[in-house]
């Protein structure tokens, strides 16, 4: 009976300290993605997106330079080409300029954690979702805007959206 108790108990041990290094694991992803991230989703670092969610960032820059060579090439070359504008991974179209991470949670090959944005400018904070998938190592997903006037309801949304031209 003592042996299997202490192997229940080792057992719960293990997968509480693999739950702690899965969430931090994850804390570090989002914390690392917007450490340097200025609001230009040029600038985003794709290493810390999933290969859907980079996938659709390779589509969109592509149809911001199509649609910029197209308009230079055009009868009115000052016209504005498609572009995407405001920060597209959180709902303050401004962007933050700080992120934590507070609660995790994780199933299988999935997690969702929010993320506690500021942007002291705008002296504003606001909350967000962040989605990640697993590949490999932990990768953003997707973001679900949660703040208080967010126009799309989350990037991936947003993206198809400007892809399509809608």
């Amino acid at each position: 009976m003592k042996k299997t108790s202490l192997i229940t108990s080792l057992l719960l041990i293990l997968s509480l300290i693999g739950c702690n290094n899965s969430d931090q694991e994850i804390k570090t992803v989002v914390e690392s993605f917007y450490k340097n991230y200025t609001s230009d989703h040029h600038q985003a670092k794709k290493s810390f997106l999933s290969s859907d969610l980079s996938s659709l960032m390779n589509q969109a820059i592509a149809k911001e330079k199509i649609s910029e060579e197209l308009v230079i090439k055009s009868a009115h070359p000052t016209d504005k080409p498609d572009l995407i504008e405001g920060d597209i991974f959180s709902s303050l179209y401004e962007g933050p300029t700080s992120v934590s991470v507070g609660k995790i949670k994780t199933d299988g090959d999935t997690a969702v954690a929010t993320a506690n944005f500021k942007n002291a400018t705008y002296k504003t904070s606001w909350q967000d979702e962040i989605r990640l998938v697993k590949e490999k190592t932990w990768k953003i997903d997707n973001v679900i805007y949660k703040g208080e006037s967010p126009t799309n309801l989350d990037t991936k949304k947003f993206l198809h959206d400007f892809i399509k031209g809608e």
